[in-house]
């Protein structure tokens, strides 16, 4: 006689997440010391000089390059394209990949099991994860727009959410304006 094992849902303390993120990628070899024309730093201080906010930051180092990949509101890629016009070096470096998402977890107790069985779901679902972030409260995972409501459900079916949950979509969004 065989036995089903059934485990128990995690709980989720909540589950949120936004549309219109441009995941922003440079790589550049390594040269075994730090430049001035190093273009990562060259792109973080034109955006910190815009003004341009980003919402997740990473790096990887292999033997021969770094990759360093950012993510911004996709209403700033005019605005980005534009300040970066006259330096070719880095134009030719950036990659950009468009109609992007964020979902964000946050966790009722702090268990590393539960990012396996986040990412276990989305495996399951094909859901692509094109970064991810961690922090005292919460998992963030980038992925397609298109894939976000999908992986709500993946969520639905793996874990146990709040019965007040709120909106998974943020209902209004905070812009700085200039006078």
């Amino acid at each position: 006689m065989s036995r089903m094992r059934t485990e128990e849902k995690l709980n989720i303390g909540g589950v949120k997440f936004t549309e219109n993120i441009a995941l922003l990628s440079i790589t550049e070899p390594i040269s075994g010391k730090i430049s001035k024309k190093n273009t990562a730093m060259l792109f973080f201080s034109l955006l910190s000089e815009n003004e341009i906010n980003i919402s997740m930051l990473s790096m990887i180092r292999d033997a021969k390059t770094v990759r360093t990949d950012c993510s911004v509101a996709e209403d700033n890629l005019h605005k980005i394209y534009k300040i970066i016009a006259p330096f070719p070096e880095l134009k030719e470096r950036l990659e950009v990949l468009h109609n992007l998402g964020t979902i964000s977890i946050y966790p009722h107790k702090s268990l590393m099991k539960l990012l396996g069985k986040i990412l276990f779901a989305f495996g399951k679902k094909k859901i692509p994860v094109y970064n991810m972030t961690s922090s005292i409260s919460s998992f963030t995972f980038l992925t397609e727009c298109d894939c976000l409501e999908k992986a709500v459900e993946a969520l639905k079916e793996n874990f146990k959410l709040p019965q007040n949950h709120a909106p998974f979509q943020q209902q209004f969004c905070i812009k700085h304006v200039h006078k």
